[in-house]
């Protein structure tokens, strides 16, 4: 709805960190809905583009991250992904350029943390999915033995 993008949008943008808990509760929820059954080892956020954080002073995935780990018993490890290379902030693409821009772009710093782990991979928001599979493809590359995507909302593609 047009209330829900606008509320994300200021969460992401004005610094509105109080939206945080209630948006991890809702996440919480829905991990219970799709993963009662399976166990996972680690949570790990995709990585936010480098001048997000210098521009808003926050990177709302990882707070997000940090409620849910205390949320769902799960530990949280930042900063296992990185962009490996540069690449242009998704939201000012399309459908075809967000696959072209992500694919390839991150890798994993931390190897040995995800050695037959099962990790839900967190993002605020999913349109194409190519965040999604390019961050699972570095993560299993690396070890993770599966992954998991939980995230805030879903938009339709550009």
């Amino acid at each position: 709805t047009k209330s829900a993008r606008e509320s994300i949008v200021r969460y992401k943008t004005c610094g509105i960190l109080d939206y945080a808990k209630a948006y991890a509760d809702c996440m919480a929820t829905r991990f219970y809905e799709e993963y009662s059954d399976y166990k996972m080892d680690i949570i790990c956020a995709v990585p936010s583009h480098k001048n997000k954080k210098k521009l808003f002073g926050f990177d709302q995935v990882e707070i997000l991250c940090e409620i849910l780990s205390g949320l769902l018993g799960i530990e949280y490890i930042p900063k296992i992904l990185s962009h490996s290379r540069k690449i242009y902030r998704q939201s000012s693409l399309g459908y075809k350029e967000r696959t072209k821009n992500i694919q390839g772009s991150m890798s994993v710093i931390t190897k040995e943390t995800l050695k037959d782990k099962t990790v839900l991979l967190v993002d605020d928001i999913c349109t194409t999915r190519s965040t999604i599979i390019e961050a699972s493809r570095a993560l299993k590359e690396a070890g993770a033995k599966a992954v998991y995507a939980l995230t805030l909302a879903t938009t339709k593609p550009v």
